[in-house]
Parts: structure tokens; C-alpha cells; sequence
């Protein structure tokens, strides 16, 4: 996991990940905590890249991706209503890569 420099985290994934692996559980929570404490809604990016995969196959993984950090940031206490999941799919010079931006983040 990663900061991101204008505010928020971004996970590498393996091409092959449909979510999150469960390493990532603890610093999940601390960020959902964190979150929690603040006001307005939080910004799921999740992207599914690879070039050998159909579009419709990227943005489906990248949603379940997306779906993965939603409920681990919602098990630890961050409100589901607060959280907008983007299932961006396969972008141009993209990566394995969910970002999570607080409120008031660039998008």
C-alpha cells in the first residue's frame, strides 16, 4: 500500500486479484477509522488494466475489486452510504491499482 501525494492510498494488485488480499485487512481498518472521523463521501477508484482481458471482463473485475475495499472499510466501521465505488476497467497506461481518496480529494 501506498500514499497517495494529493491525499488518499493506493493497493497494488496482482492481475489475477479480484480483491483485496486479507494482508491488507489491518491497514483497512486504521484508514476506515480514520475516515470515519471525517466528514462527506470517500472515493473508490479500482482499476483492472490488463490488456489481454475483454473490457467488459476488466470493468467487472475492477468492480468487484472496488466491492472488496467497500466492505472491508464498512467492517471496520466506516459507513456503506459514505462509500462510492468507481469500476474504472482497463485504462490507457493503467495498472493493477485500487485508490481510496478521502473527502476533498482530486479526483
Amino acid at each position: 500500500m501506498q500514499a497517495i501525494p494529493t491525499g488518499g492510498w493506493r493497493i497494488l494488485l496482482t492481475a489475477d486479484a479480484d480483491a483485496v488480499p486479507p494482508g491488507f485487512q489491518p491497514a483497512l481498518a486504521a484508514i476506515a477509522q480514520r475516515l470515519a472521523s471525517t466528514d462527506g463521501r470517500v472515493t473508490v477508484l479500482a482499476q483492472a488494466p490488463a490488456p489481454s482481458l475483454e473490457p467488459s471482463f476488466a470493468r467487472r473485475q475492477s468492480l468487484q475489486r472496488g466491492l472488496s475495499v467497500k466492505n472491508a472499510l464498512v467492517a471496520a466501521g466506516l459507513p456503506a452510504t459514505r462509500i462510492d465505488i468507481r469500476p474504472l476497467g482497463r485504462q490507457p497506461g493503467g495498472t493493477d491499482v485500487i485508490d481510496i481518496l478521502p473527502p476533498g480529494a482530486p479526483r
